[in-house]
């Protein structure tokens, strides 16, 4: 099955933002930096400590956050993208031809340490994150 997702780029400030809404919303926040994850050795010292990734889960809502690590300045109204995401790949190829095009393939389909991951932007500009655990 596969679930749309809301997905923030914060630009250093990801933490401070999952928390807070962890205390609008309630539910169960999960955070992991860049420090003991297998992208730290790929990042310089300063990032260690920023967020590699989290996940908020509450009332049947789930947001899904980072600090912006790609290259650009985030900006209020390039930093939320829809997250597509499913156990498995097979779900999310579809979708993700479909929405590439006449869109930009930023990152294709690839297998990362904690899935497959991949990035478009479609003809509309809209940005769309997909994530399969396998």
């Amino acid at each position: 099955m596969t679930q749309l997702n809301a997905y923030i780029h914060f630009n250093g400030n990801c933490r401070e933002a999952m928390e807070f809404y962890k205390n609008c919303f309630g539910g169960n926040l999960q955070i992991s930096t860049f420090a003991g994850s297998p992208m730290e050795s790929q990042v310089p010292p300063a990032l260690k400590d920023k967020i590699i990734h989290s996940r908020l889960e509450a009332d049947g809502m789930i947001i899904i956050a980072d600090d912006m690590t790609r290259p650009g300045v985030v900006t209020v109204g390039n930093n939320i993208s829809l997250c597509l995401q499913s156990t498995d790949v097979k779900d999310i190829e579809p979708y993700f031809s479909k929405l590439a095009q006449g869109g930009k393939v930023n990152q294709p389909l690839t297998k990362a340490f904690f899935g497959v991951f991949g990035i478009i932007n479609d003809k509309f500009g809209i940005s769309w994150i997909f994530q399969a655990d396998r």
